[in-house]
């Protein structure tokens, strides 16, 4: 809410702001950005490695009780049990294993993005400086949904990231 008023102050005061107010899109430079596709494809090979190995544990979980299921009328009372016993240790296994997977997956996520976040902050900060802007306010953080006429300098912070850390 605080933001939402700093923002109708901002704007319903832009001719008191001599430099301008520019808008950044951080998600946008994240995905075209050089470090960023490359920390994207490490995350997506990371992660189909991990959703393989959950795949493979539901594959012998399915194995399993099908083989349960057509064997249970013929099985002795406590091969039953143990076959029964077997089957929901590996479905423990398999959610442990997936639950696991995903938060795994986030923490690399948020891992390897925070630090590349930090730079392009760091950058956008010295662009804003540069040209003199008096605001510039990320659009998918900031939560704008109108930004009318105010310039976008994305593109030129993902070229000036991209010159400054070569791939």
């Amino acid at each position: 809410m605080r933001i939402l008023i700093l923002i109708a102050i901002l704007f319903s005061s832009v001719p008191a702001f001599a430099g301008g107010i520019a808008v950044v899109d951080f998600q946008q430079a994240l995905n075209d950005v050089q470090e960023g596709k490359l920390a994207s494809a490490r995350l997506d090979g990371m992660f189909a490695e991990k959703q393989g190995a959950v795949k493979r544990l539901e594959g012998q979980l399915q194995g399993l009780v099908d083989e349960y299921e057509k064997q249970k009328l013929i099985l002795s009372a406590d091969t039953r049990m143990a076959k029964e016993q077997a089957i929901m240790e590996l479905q423990r296994t398999y959610q442990m294993t997936a639950m696991q997977a995903e938060q795994e997956m986030q923490a690399a996520y948020a891992s390897s993005m925070e630090g590349l976040i930090t730079k392009l902050r760091i950058m956008a900060e010295a662009m804003g400086k540069e040209k003199s802007y008096d605001i510039v306010i990320e659009v998918t953080e900031g939560g704008i949904v109108y930004w009318g006429g105010a310039a976008d300098i994305t593109a030129e912070l993902i070229k000036r990231y991209n010159a400054a850390n070569p791939g």
